[in-house]
């Protein structure tokens, strides 16, 4: 993607670490759950293919085999290590080891002794050379500093040789105890990476068996596997392959929405976006005032005539008799010498402003970038962090300016651009809201919830109160005026969940909410019902003695309170205090209906929301017939966004692979449906123990793997030094050649070979041999510590 245009903000990869911290994970995710839904509508109460079982069975089978061996070898590892810490311990302790150190001790108090006359003398003899080196002490101390030197240079030495004989004596255990500490250390992280396999493998049933669900979520498995390593844009083109085999399933919002949206991170895109047209706007007028301020007198009367002129020229069109007036009183202006220089500069600006309405954001832009070397640093890294210039930037902290920036914005001869940039910056906050409804070019660089809800109603053709609290009523009001095809409702079944309708969550909060949040009374909806109105105090700390919540208006604004008993934390008298409790019901949360679809282990709600913006589940069950849940619908409009195409084009999306064949084909299309309608499908009902029957080969898997754990029970029940016996004897070797191995009689070698024989169930030698093939032994080989 380096060397490729960049259109959008994901496509550069500063933006991406920034904007979309979750980006790959969310495109994944979308791939794993519709291919869990298309698997589930295929398989759930079919037959389970023989080769999907085998197959599963086969994987578990060894990642449990790998998982046992590895805690055998670390266990034997590990008793290793304590055999041979007790050596360490014992050769520490020897007779030579002892002495070494007390030698060493001896010859480092006798060096310190000689460090410290040296460092004297050393000092002794620089001050004499520097200040007196004709005077007799200066020969005196050099002979003094030459007869320390030997000796120090002599036990430096000896200290060196004992060094070497203790490292010796001690090095071979330091060097395999390392070696058998990282040994350890691998094994472990070997065991937390096998487990953490079998906790993502699907359950087997009794002996084994594999049902469809467990069927399905192992192939799920593996395609998660697949999609582990692949890059942004090879996750992209799986996404838009998929979306053109099956148009109807996915409509164009929702593509938008996948492709421009995925893993943004979550917070308000209030302030992320300011007009770079009423910056260019501001600058230009600017510039205007200031020529105007020095024109001579005479070309100011010609300009001023020519404005008159235009102006006299649209009072005469004009129909409006309000707009007469105005420009009545701007031509007076113009012909009075104390007002005709605002009134000029007033008339010109407004035909700025008139001009650059007409002008492409592109054209803008391009403008704006060409006056790039007349702003501070600070100012065009503002300038970029607002508009669509930043595509181009190369900086990863692209939004934040750095100290020194900061520093320099706040200097008095920076006061100028500091005006106009907080003016542009500040001019309207909330300004994306319209611009996105306009151009779907603008693309935030953050959302919330209800942001992320309007902009996918924006490419439905349908333009949304702004707000939480404003949506009941938008609904409501869409519901009287096409009633049967727009509705806000509790939702009692799936029909209430049509792709593109809005979820929207209730909840009490401890603070009052702002007037975007608050959830107000609204006339003929009971928004809290009886199960919304709990009479006690659900707090885990609250006293028996406690009232009840009091339900009541703050204004419009629904509210409880109560007043609790809890344990007193601090101080004298009473055993409980008196709490005063005060909620606000508000409106928390708003997702965005994609289908209702049956997985694996049920049946969701698919929505697009925030938290890692992104596809969502919902359990569907949590979704019906709850107090703090409505849903509103409207039907979509019948114009298309404008520029829904051009932000979907495939060329530009994928500029590198748009040609590239898929890296697997496309499966047939499923039955879909229309926006509108419920997508649900659910597959052949099948019981819920119900498991296909197992083939023949798949039962033998079954019966092998069985085998297998129980070979690892056994070989797990034999102690270390049966273990290497019975390794030994796996490769052949007779008792005398074990016992000359492993420095033991023949007869022990005999006595372990007969326990191990016994604990695995083996006849003789050669039965041995062939119950222990399926193991790889050679591990237990080399030499152990008895």
């Amino acid at each position: 993607m380096a060397d490729s245009p960049i259109y959008f903000q994901w496509q550069n990869p500063n933006l991406r670490k920034t904007i979309y911290p979750f980006r790959e994970k969310k495109l994944r995710e979308f791939l794993q759950i519709y291919k869990e839904i298309d698997l589930c509508r295929e398989m759930l109460g079919a037959t389970v293919e023989a080769k999907v079982a085998t197959e599963l069975i086969q994987e578990v089978n060894r990642v449990e085999t790998e998982l046992s061996l590895a805690k055998l070898r670390k266990s034997e590892a590990e008793q290793a290590l304590k055999a041979l810490q007790q050596k360490h311990r014992l050769v520490l302790n020897s007779e030579k080891a002892r002495k070494l150190r007390q030698q060493k001790v001896n010859l480092e108090l006798k060096l310190a002794s000689l460090e410290a006359s040296k460092k004297r003398l050393e000092r002794q003899v620089d001050w004499y050379q520097k200040f007196a080196p004709e005077h007799p002490f200066y020969e005196k101390l050099k002979a003094e500093l030459k007869a320390v030197l030997g000796p120090y240079q002599e036990h430096q030495s000896q200290i060196q040789a004992i060094l070497v004989d203790y490292n010796q004596e001690l090095a071979p255990f330091e060097t395999e105890s390392k070696a058998l500490q990282l040994k350890i250390t691998d094994l472990g992280t070997k065991i937390k990476a096998l487990n953490e396999d079998l906790r993502k493998f699907p359950r087997l049933g009794n002996n084994s068996t594999v049902n469809p669900r467990a069927a399905v979520n192992w192939l799920v498995f593996k395609y998660a596997r697949e999609l582990e390593n692949k890059s942004q844009e090879e996750l992209l083109q799986l996404i838009m392959e998929r979306f053109d085999a099956e148009p109807q399933r996915f409509p164009k919002w929702l593509r938008y929405m996948v492709i421009h949206f995925s893993g943004m991170r979550y917070q308000s895109a209030h302030g992320s976006w300011a007009d770079p047209k009423a910056l260019l706007e501001s600058m230009q007028v600017e510039e205007l005032k200031e020529k105007i301020q020095k024109t001579l007198p005479a070309e100011l009367d010609k300009l001023c005539d020519q404005a008159k002129a235009e102006l006299t020229q649209r009072k005469n069109v004009s129909t409006s008799a309000r707009e007469v007036r105005l420009l009545e009183s701007q031509i007076a202006a113009l012909g009075n010498p104390y007002n005709r220089q605002t009134a000029l500069i007033n008339h010109l600006s407004t035909q700025v402003a008139e001009k650059l309405k007409t002008k492409p954001n592109q054209q803008v832009l391009n403008e704006i970038k060409a006056r790039k070397n007349q702003f501070p640093e600070w100012v065009w890294k503002e300038i970029v962090s607002r508009t669509e210039l930043r595509l181009e930037t190369k900086e990863e902290d692209w939004e934040n300016l750095t100290p020194d920036e900061r520093q320099e914005r706040w200097k008095a001869e920076n006061q100028h651009w500091r005006q106009i940039m907080d003016t542009w910056e500040r001019r309207d906050i909330t300004e994306w809201r319209k611009q996105h409804s306009l151009t779907l070019s603008l693309v935030v660089t953050r959302a919330v919830c209800n942001e992320i809800a309007e902009h996918i109603q924006h490419l439905r053709g349908v333009k949304p109160a702004a707000g939480l609290a404003a949506k009941p009523n938008y609904y409501i009001n869409h519901q009287r005026n096409n009633p049967g095809g727009a509705y806000f409702k509790r939702p009692t079944s799936v029909v209430d969940f049509k792709q593109g309708t809005s979820i929207l969550f209730l909840g009490w909060v401890d603070r009052e909410p702002n007037a975007w949040q608050v959830a107000r009374q609204i006339a003929g909806v009971d928004l809290l019902g009886s199960e919304g109105r709990p009479a006690k105090v659900g707090r885990w700390n609250a006293s028996e003695q406690s009232e009840n919540w009091s339900y009541g208006f703050q204004g419009d604004a629904m509210i409880r309170s109560a007043r609790i008993k809890v344990p007193r934390t601090s101080g004298t008298g009473p055993k409980f205090e008196t709490k005063f409790l005060k909620e606000w019901l508000r409106w928390t949360h708003e997702a965005t209906v994609v289908e209702v679809a049956r997985l694996a282990d049920g049946d969701y709600v698919l929505t697009f929301e925030t938290g890692q913006i992104g596809l969502n589940l919902r359990p569907l069950g949590r979704m019906l017939n709850h107090w703090d849940i409505f849903v509103g619908y409207v039907p979509p409009g019948e114009v298309e966004p404008t520029n829904l195409d051009d932000m979907l084009e495939r060329e530009k999306i994928l500029p590198v692979l748009a040609k590239a064949p898929l890296p697997s084909p496309i499966p047939a299309p499923l039955p879909t449906t229309m926006e509108g309608t419920v997508a649900f499908s659910l597959p052949t009902e099948m019981a819920a123990g119900e498991s296909a029957e197992t083939p023949e080969h798949v039962a033998q898997a079954a019966e092998t793997r069985a085998g297998m754990q129980k070979l690892l029970r056994q070989w797990s029940s034999l102690t270390p030094r049966q273990r290497q016996v019975v390794a030994l004897v796996a490769k052949g070797d007779t008792s005398r050649r074990i016992a000359a191995q492993l420095d033991i009689t023949p007869a022990t070698v005999r006595s372990h070979v007969s326990n191990a024989m016994r604990k695995v169930q083996a006849k003789n030698r050669a039965d041995l041999q062939r119950e222990l093939a399926p193991l790889n032994t050679n591990e237990w080989t080399e030499t152990l510590n008895p």
